[in-house]
């Protein structure tokens, strides 16, 4: 074999097999960082926040599609 001589089908260094997923792909439906789920609650809830969250379940008790449309603009 003369020197440097490659062997048929040898892939080039850098070589990438055919669907190979870029750096830093996300799945989709990947969650971005810092993404709270629905009714998370943050550490350190401050009393404001908690009589919001009672003012809001009495509210669900009463009227369930007004707590759902206020949930939903206040979780945007």
């Amino acid at each position: 074999m003369p020197p440097g001589h490659k062997p048929k089908g040898h892939r080039p260094p850098g070589h990438k097999p055919p669907g190979h997923k870029p750096p830093g792909h996300k799945p989709p439906g990947h969650k971005p960082p810092g993404h709270k789920p629905p009714g998370h609650k943050p550490p350190g809830v401050s009393a404001p926040q908690f009589l919001l969250t009672n003012i809001f379940t009495a509210i669900y008790k009463t009227q369930t599609f007004h707590f759902k449309s206020l949930c939903f603009v206040f979780c945007l």
